[in-house]
């Protein structure tokens, strides 16, 4: 049985679906669910490492913006700090058809992510919110698992350390406990 701690709809359902969710799973990790449909950018870059600000995370990586949110989602996320969560991150055939154009035949799988939360709200001390995500690569490894679908679509699903920085949050791929990561994805395949 799972407990929902948070249900965020990022947008209204009539213009996008993009989702983000925070929920507890019972006897295994929190989960982190973002599932991707509409952005307003996409972009790949290649860091310069010469460059101020470089941040090793995220030398080459792939950007998402997404639409601007009235909520303020860094208050929502705050309990992940310094925690062990599952990360499932999720795009539609359409998003990753354009991936597939960005990357000009260089292999966008082994870029990083970072996905920007824009947000209106006045009140909100990041008014972009990052979350800077591995390749897909690193979400295969140890516990992960990713299926990516013959129409572009994704599905990856990892266990990671969530680190806040000054601009949002990094979530670097660690080992979790065996016996609650075999209790997730044991509930996961009954469903």
């Amino acid at each position: 049985m799972k407990l929902w701690i948070t249900l965020l709809v990022l947008f209204s359902p009539l213009l996008c679906a993009n989702q983000l969710a925070l929920e507890v799973i019972e006897g295994a990790y929190p989960k982190l669910t973002l599932r991707l449909e509409k952005v307003t950018e996409l972009t790949q870059h290649f860091a310069n490492t010469q460059s101020p600000g470089f941040e090793p995370e995220l030398k080459d990586h792939i950007q998402v913006v997404l639409p601007t949110s009235t909520r303020c989602i860094n208050k929502t996320l705050t309990p992940l700090k310094g925690r062990l969560v599952i990360v499932e991150l999720a795009w539609t055939a359409t998003l990753g058809k354009q991936l597939a154009l960005i990357s000009q035949n260089k292999p966008w799988q082994q870029a990083n992510m970072l996905v920007q939360f824009p947000s209106s709200d006045e009140q909100c001390r990041q008014q972009v919110l990052q979350l800077a995500f591995p390749d897909l690569l690193s979400f295969n490894q140890q516990w992960g698992r990713v299926e990516r679908k013959e129409s572009g679509s994704v599905q990856a699903i990892s266990f990671f350390a969530a680190h806040a920085t000054t601009k949002g949050y990094v979530f670097k791929l660690v080992a979790p406990n065996p016996q609650r990561a075999q209790q997730y994805w044991l509930k996961h395949y009954a469903e």
